[in-house]
């Protein structure tokens, strides 16, 4: 075989040739080559195809040399429609497979009759499933929209009751049959061909992302025949559908044309199943519908909708009570739709329960239903829960449009962990109510006048507020909106002090969690609201120095923030995930993400200048500093004895 493609190769190539070719050197080549032979394989006989009969020719797209084949098909595709009708006729045999499909690539070469035999293999390989190849040569074939379409109308009662049984071809195939069928508008037999192929394939990671990627399109204007084909083709019962299930759920949710009926009939769907991973999405779409319903994204006349439609399903939970594998995030999203009887519930499953995240959930749910107890609450998860949890709290009392939050942060303040207290100062610069009393904190000096960092500084300057503008102003001044020039100097001083106070980078993975770590990963450590600074920022000591020290200086595209004021007096500053006609998403401080509803939004603009404070120095003591560059300067974590310092790095003296 693989000395037929050398000889085949020479044929190709020698075609291109000057006419004044050595012929005799040629052939002398050619001879060499009809030597070679894989062990004691017969050697090949000499032939000339195309002096051979269109018979013999379409005998030899049969054939086990994959040479004899591809290249009959060639010459037959040569001779053009005057093989035409003997083609037909010996694909219409129902030859093997194999035969088949050079039989078919062969009829497909006419210019004048291609669909007139393509159209006959799609009836019979979709009912019959005797070529997936077929299938896939007839999707891409000329007039396949207009034409394949109704096939696969007639197919499908056949592709929602025999999946399991509709191929025994390599699943590869069935896959490119799908990726070529995703561009015709029928979409049910579309959503179908797209399910069957994960079905078919339920240990291959990758066939389900490529399948996802060709149908979560088609979900924004037809859900009502994805939810058709799952209900009437059962693919719920299989694991590999119902794992992907969140996903697809969390598409439906996000549409722009919402339709209540259809995310219930989603839900009833999801819930009717015997199985975990449709428990667990129907969960997870109840949880999303919940935070939705908490960040403005589904507004009120959604929720009435959603709450006629959830009805029937709601009262069975609810008679079900905690039995039911829904109790939790169904009471949840009642809780957040201002249902007492659901708060109540809601508060004795917080009261009954050391599970830290569920008290998040359950937290979270009062909140958002307006709950009388939920301040109560969030003071005593901020007394007496772990750190982690606590930064939740202080994350949704944002949420919170209530005066009496800032005096509760004010009053933990000392207490809360070094590293939540620049968190809890992102929380009290959002709202003037709350910025209100910190003012006052600081004028007392019960907190430092260096605490909040620029950007919060920003904010405050912000408000409206004429009282508070006034004793602000009293206390910082005018807050400059553009990057400041004196940075400069502020670099080659810090430079200075670095080369003669040696730093501990033990000692600095301490301050970078303290004051980076809620905006920066580095090794592993920290959020992702800025760049990953193990790769990024650090090529030499010069450019780590300036990117610190004068972030504003050059801020790339992706990083501009975004500063935003909401309906409700509330301030936000972060980088832009989502950027919507229905809602802005913003990761923030701390790597949480905050949704807004475009309808909610009265001021909305891009800085000029970075998300990363200036002042850095302002925030940490000399020593520290040094500690912070020390480590920082490192290509990797202190603890690993291989680590160096950036080129240019000065160590102190």
């Amino acid at each position: 075989d693989g000395c037929l493609y050398i000889l085949d190769w020479y044929d190709r190539y020698h075609c291109y040739q000057d006419a004044n070719a050595d012929p005799a050197g040629i052939e002398r080549e050619k001879g060499r080559l009809y030597r070679l032979r894989y062990k004691e394989t017969p050697r090949a006989p000499k032939f000339d195809l195309a002096k051979e009969t269109d018979e013999q020719l379409i005998e030899r797209l049969g054939s086990p040399n994959v040479y004899y084949r591809e290249t009959a098909q060639r010459v037959l595709q040569e001779r053009g429609d005057s093989a035409w009708n003997k083609l037909k006729d010996a694909f219409e045999s129902n030859p093997p497979v194999q035969k088949r499909r050079h039989l078919l690539f062969s009829l497909m070469a006419s210019e004048q009759r291609s669909w007139e035999i393509i159209k006959t293999p799609v009836t019979v390989t979709l009912d019959s499933a005797t070529d997936l190849w077929v299938d896939r040569w007839a999707i891409e074939s000329p007039d396949a929209e207009e034409r394949y379409g109704t096939q696969l109308d007639r197919s499908l009662p056949f592709l929602l009751s025999g999946v399991s049984q509709r191929h025994k071809a390599p699943p590869k195939n069935e896959l490119e049959v799908f990726i070529g069928s995703a561009r015709l508008r029928y979409r049910p037999a579309l959503f179908a061909l797209g399910l069957a192929t994960i079905i078919e394939s339920p240990n291959d990671l990758l066939i389900p992302q490529i399948v996802w990627q060709n149908l979560h399109n088609h979900l924004e204007d037809h859900t009502d025949d994805f939810l058709m084909v799952l209900e009437k083709g059962k693919f719920l019962r299989h694991a590999s559908i119902a794992k992907l299930m969140p996903r697809f759920a969390s598409r439906i949710l996000a549409r722009k044309q919402f339709k209540a009926d259809e995310i219930a009939k989603l839900l009833t769907l999801l819930a009717e199943q015997d199985n975990e991973d449709c428990r667990n999405a129907a969960r997870q779409l109840l949880w999303s519908i919940a935070d939705s319903s908490q960040t403005g994204g589904i507004d009120a006349a959604k929720r009435e909708a959603l709450k006629a439609e959830f009805a029937s399903t709601f009262e069975a939970v609810n008679k079900a009570g905690e039995s039911h594998p829904l109790y939790v995030p169904a009471t949840q999203v009642q809780c957040t739709w201002g249902d007492a009887k659901a708060i109540t519930a809601v508060e004795k499953m917080l009261a009954e329960t050391n599970d830290e995240p569920h008290k998040i959930g359950c937290l979270k749910a009062l909140i958002g239903g307006a709950a009388p107890s939920a301040l109560a609450i969030a003071e005593k998860l901020l007394d007496s829960a772990s750190v982690p949890t606590q930064e939740q709290v202080l994350y949704l009392l944002g949420r919170m449009n209530s005066p009496q939050v800032g005096p509760a942060i004010l009053t933990r303040y000392a207490k809360l962990d070094p590293g939540l207290q620049p968190k809890a100062l992102e929380l009290l610069t959002q709202r003037v109510e709350w910025s209100t009393p910190l003012l006052a904190a600081i004028n007392d000096k019960s907190i430092s006048k260096d605490a909040p960092n620029l950007n919060q500084l920003r904010r405050m300057g912000s408000f409206k507020d004429e009282t508070f503008a006034k004793a602000f102003k009293t206390l910082y001044g005018t807050i400059r909106e553009g990057r400041n020039p004196d940075r400069e100097h502020v670099l080659n001083q810090t430079r200075d002090f670095l080369h003669g106070t040696p730093g501990d980078a033990e000692r600095g993975v301490a301050v970078y969690k303290k004051v980076c770590a809620q905006c920066h990963k580095l090794y592993g450590e920290g959020a992702e609201v800025g760049p990953d600074i193990t790769g990024s920022g650090r090529n030499n000591w010069e450019q780590l120095l300036t990117n610190v020290l004068d972030p504003s200086l050059v801020i790339g595209g992706s990083y501009q923030a975004r500063i935003l004021q909401t309906s409700d007096g509330r301030v936000l500053t972060g980088l832009p995930v989502e950027e919507t006609d229905q809602r802005v998403v913003l990761k923030v401080q701390g790597g949480k993400l905050e949704t807004i509803s475009r309808d909610q939004i009265e001021v909305y603009k891009v800085s000029e200048l970075s998300m990363m404070p200036e002042q850095l120095e302002k925030q940490i003591t000399p020593q520290e500093l040094a500690d912070l560059f020390s480590y920082l300067a490192l290509d990797k974590p202190p603890s690993d004895p291989k680590a160096k310092y950036l080129p240019g790095y000065p160590r102190g003296r």
